[in-house]
C-alpha cells in the first residue's frame, strides 16, 4: 500500500531515532477473506495483519568460539542431549517466546586500571525476534530500555487500544477503493469488448 498509517508517538535522543524509524504496514495475507470478499476476522481481531518495523541498529556480532569450564560441561551436555529440535524452527515459536529464549544483558568493558573485583555494568539489553538464520540481535542501550518498553506499551498497548483496529480498518478501506476502481475498469473493458463482438457479428 502506498499510504502509511501513522500510529504516532514521540521521544528523544536514541529513542527518537528508533521511534522515528517506526514503519506501520499491512500484510493482507495475514487478514484472510471469505470467497465473497468479506473478511474472516472482525477488524479488532485482525491486529496481526499490521506489521510494525523499527530500526534498532545493526546489532552485528563477530564469529564466536566455544569456551567451557569443566564444571559447566554437565549442564551444557544436559541442554544439548535434551534439546528439542522444534526450537530450531522459528515457525514453532511465538515472537514473545523467541525474545524470552534470546534475551540477555550485555556488559560494558572494564577499564584496564579497574580495581580487582570491580563488577562490570550492564550496557545494553539484547534479544532477537526471529530464530531464522542470520537474524541480527537487537541491542537496546540500558539507559533507554525502560523508555523503549514504555514507548511500545503506551503507543501500541495501553493508551491507544483502538490504534491497531483503526489501522486494520484504514487498510481495508484502501483495498476496497483499489478493488472498486479495478472493477470499474474491468466492467468498462468488458462493455467495449461486447460492443466490438456485437458489431462484428452484425457485419458492421
Amino acid at each position: 500500500m502506498a499510504k502509511k498509517f501513522n500510529l504516532g508517538g514521540s521521544a528523544v535522543s536514541w529513542l527518537a531515532l528508533v521511534t522515528g524509524s517506526t514503519a506501520v504496514d499491512y500484510d493482507p495475507k495475514l487478514d484472510p477473506r471469505n470467497p465473497d470478499g468479506s473478511y474472516k476476522l472482525e477488524s479488532e481481531d485482525a491486529a496481526r495483519s499490521i506489521v510494525i518495523t523499527q530500526s534498532i541498529g545493526d546489532g552485528g556480532r563477530g564469529s564466536a568460539k566455544l569456551v567451557l569450564s569443566g564444571d559447566s560441561i554437565p549442564g551444557v551436555l544436559d541442554i544439548l542431549e535434551n534439546w528439542d529440535p522444534d526450537v530450531a524452527a522459528p515457525e514453532t515459536l511465538t515472537v514473545a517466546e523467541i525474545v524470552e529464549r534470546t534475551l540477555r544483558q550485555e556488559y560494558a568493558d572494564l577499564p584496564k586500571d579497574a580495581p580487582e573485583g570491580t563488577v562490570p555494568t550492564v550496557a545494553a539489553i539484547c534479544f532477537k525476534v526471529s530464530l531464522a538464520p542470520h537474524t541480527r540481535e537487537l541491542r537496546i542501550p540500558v539507559e533507554h530500555f525502560e523508555g523503549f518498553c514504555a514507548y511500545l506499551r503506551e503507543t501500541f498497548v495501553d493508551n491507544d487500544e483502538d490504534k491497531l483496529t483503526e489501522a486494520v480498518e484504514h487498510y481495508r478501506a484502501e483495498i476496497t477503493k483499489i478493488e472498486a476502481a479495478e472493477k470499474v475498469k474491468a466492467d468498462k473493458a468488458a462493455k467495449v469488448k461486447a460492443a466490438a463482438e456485437a458489431a462484428a457479428a452484425s457485419g458492421k
